[in-house]
Parts: C-alpha cells; sequence; structure tokens
C-alpha cells in the first residue's frame, strides 16, 4: 500500500499491485480515488459499477477495467518526497519514469530492479504521493 494524499484531504493508502511506472500509478490512484473525484454522469455510473459487483452480476476483472475507463480522463499530478526526509517540498513525478527510477531519484536502493514486487514494496515502504487536480475541475 502507498501513502497518497489528495490536495484537501486526509492521508490515504492505495493498493499498489499493478503499477510498474508513474503512469500505473495514476491509473490505481484514480481508481483508488473515483468517488472523491468522478462527478455527474460518471459518478452514477460508477455507484451502478459498484452495485452490480456487491450483486454478483459482474466479475471484479470487469469492474476493474469499466472503473478504469470512467477514471482515466481525470487528469490528475503527482508529486512525491521520501518518506522521513527532511526536504519537505514535494518533487513532480514523470508520467513515464518507471518505478525503479523514482526510487533512485530519492537515493532509495532496490536489491533486486527487476524484480517488479521487490520495486513496489521499496516504493510503499519509501515514498509518500501528493495527488493534485486540476484546479476548479472538481469538487471535493
Amino acid at each position: 500500500m502507498v501513502w497518497i494524499m489528495l490536495e484537501g484531504c486526509e492521508w490515504d493508502e492505495v493498493p499498489l499491485t499493478e503499477a510498474e511506472s508513474v503512469l500505473g500509478l495514476k491509473r490505481e490512484i484514480r481508481k483508488q480515488l473515483a468517488p472523491k473525484i468522478l462527478s455527474g454522469e460518471n459518478l452514477k455510473a460508477f455507484e451502478r459499477l459498484k452495485i452490480r459487483l456487491v450483486l454478483d452480476e459482474m466479475s471484479e476483472d470487469d469492474y476493474d477495467k469499466r472503473l478504469g475507463i470512467l477514471c482515466r480522463d481525470i487528469d490528475i499530478s503527482l508529486k512525491a518526497v521520501k518518506e522521513g526526509s527532511p526536504e519537505t517540498t514535494p518533487k513532480p513525478l514523470e508520467p513515464r519514469a518507471s518505478l525503479v527510477s523514482v526510487l533512485q531519484e530519492f537515493e532509495v536502493s532496490v536489491e533486486n530492479p527487476t524484480d517488479i514486487n521487490a520495486v513496489r514494496e521499496s516504493f510503499n515502504k519509501n515514498i509518500w504521493v501528493f495527488v493534485y487536480l486540476p484546479k476548479g475541475k472538481f469538487h471535493i
């Protein structure tokens, strides 16, 4: 679980299960924050998806795919700090950067950078992520 903070909200944990890059991290964060960042018809569609999942009318894979579609156009930006670092100004994360390169940028070593699960675990333990939405576009 990676620690995230949506601007104006409390810290929350997001499961990091598929991401190998910042772009993948953004996808996972958007899905987790869907109830807070979706609005209008997309929020209604999200509520219907949740109901269908609870009623076993759809598989978790279908739910995940449809939720990804609902959230894909929400443009979030991510900044991060190293956990326990005296640095208080978060650094922007480049969408095309790999999680390994983010860890290297924050001087976090990974024993086996080719083992994505080890990379995710190190990211979870060492990096705190701040999530920013476009100004004036969403109401939280």
